[in-house]
């Protein structure tokens, strides 16, 4: 199983990056507000299931703030990338059988 996670965590950081490198090809892209925060709410996501399943502190309301640029956005989804990755290379399989409990999340019912 750890390699399909492995696998699946390296996937999702070309898949971002792609959409990234396609988007900053575009000046209409970079310049669209409405994709700009799809964006910042996809690499949030990244970082509050990061935190979570690394059991480190989230802090919601820095989060929250969009970067200004789109430079700082790919410099968010970069981090996130590495600290996924490392996160995936640190687990074993004894690991792949903790419960890791879901806060309560808006629009989402309470496990």
């Amino acid at each position: 199983m750890l390699p399909l996670i492995r696998d699946l965590i390296q996937h999702q950081a070309w898949a971002d990056a792609s959409l990234l490198q396609a988007v900053n090809s575009s000046k209409a892209a970079r310049a669209d507000s409405t994709l700009h925060n799809t964006l910042h709410h996809i690499v949030a996501v990244h970082r509050y299931f990061l935190a979570l399943l690394g059991n480190q502190p989230f802090d919601r309301e820095a989060e929250t703030n969009a970067p200004v640029s789109f430079a700082q956005l790919e410099e968010r989804f970069r981090h996130a990338h590495r600290d996924q990755i490392a996160l995936i290379r640190g687990l074993t399989t004894a690991d792949l059988t903790r419960v890791v409990p879901m806060p309560d999340l808006p629009g989402r019912e309470p496990t």
